[in-house]
C-alpha cells in the first residue's frame, strides 16, 4: 500500500501528477548543472592564471579594489562584476571573488547553453555535446587564464535572458536584464532578438510595448551608472566614434579577410559551421546575430564580440550535428575543436585572443572541413531501407507550459540527409530522456520558428 500523503489542499492524485513532472526535469538541470560546474573546475586546474593583468583588466580590478575611483568609459558603465568581487572579498580579496564569480559565470554560460539546446527542439545527447563544446573553446578558456574581466558575467546573463524570452518568463525577464546592462552597457541592442521572439506579426505593438517594459529597467540603470563622474569619452556618440575609428585602423592593419578570420578562429571555431548549417533550428533566437554583428561597427574586439553569438549557433549547431547521419564524426570534430587550447598552452604557454595563435590556425581549417562533412551527398540506401537518424524528432524538456504544444518539428523542415518519418520509440530514444513518462516539458511553440 502507497502510505505517502499528499501535500495539505492537495489531491494525492494531483501531487503525485506534480512530483513525477517535476522531479525528473530538476534531475536533468541538477546534472546538467554538475556536469558544467566539474568541467570548468577540470579546466581550472589545467589552465595557468595571469600573474600580471594588463589592458581592460587594470580598470575592473581597479573598480573592483574601490568601486567609486575615476576610470576610462565605457569601463565605468560596468560596474557588476567589480562591485560583487568588491562586496564579497572586500578590500584585500577582491581578486579572489572575481576570480571565483569569473568561473561561476562561465559554468552558467555552459548551463544555460544546455537549456537553450533543449529549449529549441535537441535531446539530451546534443545538449550535453553544446555544453562541453561551449566550455571548451580557446576564447572560452581565455577568461580562466584572464579573470578580470567583464565578459564571462555579460555572455551569461545575455544567454539567460534569451532563454527567460523563450520560456515565458516574464517576471524574471526584466530582472536579468538589469545585471546585464550593469555587466555590459549594450542591453538595448537586445531589443531587437526580443521583439522578434514576443511578437505574434510583423507589426505588432504589444510586442514592442512588452520589449519597453522588459528592457526599461536596464536602460535606468546604465543612465544611472552613467551619472557617475568620468573621463575618457563623456557620452556615448563619441565613444560610439571612437569606436568606428579604431575599426578603421584594424582593417587598414590587418586586412577584412584576416580580421574576420581571427575573429571567427578565436571565438566560435567550428561552430560557426554548425550553427549557420542548422540556423533554421534557433528559430527566432537567430535575430540575435543582428546586435552581434552589429558590434564589428563600433569595436575591434571582433574576436570577443563574435562569442555573444554562442546562445543561437551553439544550440542550433549541436542540434543539427545530432540530427545528422554524420553525428560520429562530426562530434568527433568538436572534440578537436575542444582540445585545441593544448597546442595554445604548449606553444605559447596560454591562450589568447583577438590574434593569430596555433589554435586560431587549426580552427579555420576545421571550419571548411566541417562544411564539408556537412554538406557532402548521403549514399542512398537500398530500396525499402530508409538511412538511420539518430535522435531526430526528439521531444524537448523546456522549463516552462508551452500554451500552444506544438513541436519545433513539426515547423522546421528535415536537413539534407534526414528523414521526414516519424520517431519510432527506441532505446536510443529513451536514453536521450524522450518519450512519455520522461518527464519532458513541451517545447517552444512553433510560431518561434516563424518569420526567421
Amino acid at each position: 500500500m502507497n502510505m505517502r500523503r499528499a501535500a495539505p489542499g492537495i489531491p494525492a492524485t494531483a501531487s503525485t501528477a506534480a512530483g513525477k513532472l517535476r522531479s525528473p526535469m530538476v534531475r536533468e538541470v541538477s546534472l546538467a548543472v554538475g556536469a558544467a560546474v566539474t568541467l570548468t573546475g577540470i579546466w581550472l586546474l589545467i589552465l595557468p592564471t595571469v600573474w600580471s593583468p594588463g589592458g581592460d583588466a587594470l580598470h575592473y580590478l581597479r573598480l573592483a579594489d574601490n568601486p567609486r575611483a575615476q576610470v576610462h568609459t565605457p569601463y565605468t558603465y560596468r560596474i557588476l562584476m567589480p562591485l560583487l568581487a568588491n562586496e564579497i572579498g572586500g578590500r584585500y580579496h577582491y581578486r579572489e571573488a572575481y576570480q571565483l564569480l569569473n568561473a561561476i559565470a562561465l559554468a552558467s554560460g555552459g548551463v544555460a547553453a544546455y537549456l537553450l539546446t533543449r529549449r529549441l527542439g535537441g535531446p539530451r545527447g546534443a545538449a550535453y555535446v553544446a555544453m562541453a563544446g561551449l566550455l571548451s573553446l580557446p576564447g572560452w578558456l581565455f577568461y580562466l587564464y584572464q579573470p578580470y574581466l567583464i565578459d564571462p558575467a555579460a555572455m551569461a546573463l545575455l544567454a539567460w535572458s534569451m532563454l527567460a524570452a523563450l520560456s515565458g518568463w516574464t517576471a524574471v525577464l526584466p530582472l536579468l536584464l538589469v545585471a546585464t546592462a550593469l555587466a555590459r552597457e549594450t542591453v538595448i541592442a537586445y531589443a531587437v532578438p526580443l521583439y522578434m521572439i514576443f511578437r505574434e506579426k510583423w507589426i505588432d505593438w504589444r510586442a514592442a510595448i512588452r520589449v519597453a517594459l522588459v528592457v526599461g529597467p536596464g536602460l535606468l540603470a546604465t543612465t544611472a551608472v552613467q551619472a557617475k563622474p568620468a573621463h575618457g569619452w563623456p557620452t556615448q556618440d563619441l565613444l560610439v566614434q571612437a569606436g568606428v575609428r579604431i575599426v578603421g585602423m584594424k582593417l587598414d592593419d590587418q586586412g577584412i579577410v584576416a580580421a574576420l578570420g581571427i575573429a571567427a578562429g578565436t571565438s566560435l571555431g567550428i561552430w560557426w559551421a554548425l550553427g549557420l548549417y542548422g540556423f533554421r533550428y534557433a528559430g527566432r533566437l537567430g535575430w540575435l546575430m543582428i546586435p552581434v554583428l552589429a558590434q564589428f561597427v563600433v569595436g575591434g574586439d571582433w574576436g570577443r564580440f563574435s562569442l555573444y553569438a554562442f546562445p543561437a549557433l551553439v544550440p542550433a549547431g549541436a542540434i543539427a550535428l545530432w540530427r545528422h547521419p554524420r553525428r560520429a564524426p562530426l562530434t568527433g570534430l568538436v572534440v578537436v575543436q575542444s582540445l585545441l587550447v593544448f597546442l595554445d598552452l604548449a606553444i605559447d604557454g596560454h591562450p589568447k585572443i583577438n590574434g593569430f595563435q596555433p589554435s586560431t590556425y587549426v580552427s579555420l581549417a576545421l571550419i571548411p572541413i566541417t562544411f564539408a562533412v556537412l554538406l557532402w551527398p548521403a549514399r542512398r540506401s537500398r530500396p525499402g531501407t530508409p538511412l538511420p537518424v539518430p535522435g531526430a524528432g526528439t521531444p524537448v524538456p523546456a522549463l516552462a507550459a508551452d500554451p500552444v504544444g506544438a513541436r519545433p518539428e513539426a515547423s522546421v523542415p528535415p536537413a539534407a540527409g534526414e528523414s521526414s518519418a516519424a520517431p519510432e520509440a527506441t532505446p536510443e530514444r529513451e536514453a536521450d530522456g524522450a518519450g512519455p513518462g520522461a518527464g519532458d516539458v513541451p517545447a517552444v511553440r512553433a510560431a518561434d520558428h516563424r518569420g526567421t
